[in-house]
């Protein structure tokens, strides 16, 4: 039946091109996609995961989660939900090197820097002190542009990174990586998904946005550290 191909009731199907940082890949999307498949089995998808910037249209990708302030207004983008960054360094560094007290002490400390996509210039880290946010980019020997690393960096005894709580909390918990300067805690940062146009939205990627918002809403305590385990 011809018609019955044009039914809005037919399930979406396609290959889906998704792009996510390592991040974010690790700690929130991959573990949940077993859900998505079982919601929508004809919908083939293809993840790419890099901390670079992309090209979405040169590189077909149908959408894109990022973290942090956006820049590019040519993409429509909604927000999923925000991101608890942490301070930490390995139990080694800081036996070695002493525990920072406040975010000034950094400046006799080592840092991992992570460097942007945009500027190649190493991420600001900020904190919250006295009521007012402070911002600066620590000194560091090593800027690395790749999330696994600067994990792999820290849990090396390499220096103290500040990155998302989500990812760090299992080495949080098993005392591999110790939170430091968490009375200067910082804001959170927003995530979210990027697409081209919203008129062209094929029924795959709006039903994949949609079941994104859904997830970061029910991750939300976890997202934000508010979970008492972690």
């Amino acid at each position: 039946d011809i018609m019955a191909s044009f039914s809005p009731t037919r399930p979406p199907r396609g290959k889906l091109r998704v792009n996510a940082p390592l991040s974010l890949a690790h700690s929130v999307l991959v573990p949940a996609l077993k859900d998505f498949q079982s919601r929508y089995p004809d919908i083939e998808m293809v993840l790419t995961s890099t901390d670079r910037k992309i090209d979405m249209l040169a590189e077909g990708i149908d959408c894109m989660i990022r973290i942090g302030e956006l820049q590019d207004s040519s993409l429509i983008s909604r927000r999923l939900g925000e991101v608890k960054m942490v301070t930490c360094a390995s139990t080694d560094y800081l036996q070695q090197h002493g525990v920072p007290q406040t975010p000034e002490d950094l400046s006799r400390h080592r840092a991992l820097n992570f460097f942007s996509e945009r500027h190649r210039e190493a991420l600001e880290w900020s904190f919250i002190s006295g009521g007012k946010t402070l911002s600066f980019t620590p000194t560091g020997r090593i800027s690395v542009d790749n999330s696994d690393i600067l994990l792999t960096g820290c849990l090396s005894g390499l220096g103290i990174i500040r990155g998302v709580h989500a990812v760090l909390a299992p080495y949080l918990q098993t005392g591999q990586l110790v939170e430091v300067l968490a009375d200067y805690a910082g804001e959170s940062k927003p995530v979210s998904v990027l697409y081209p146009d919203r008129r062209h939205l094929t029924p795959r990627v709006r039903v994949f946005i949609d079941w994104l918002c859904e997830l970061f809403s029910q991750q939300k305590p976890r997202l934000q550290g508010l979970l008492r385990n972690e």
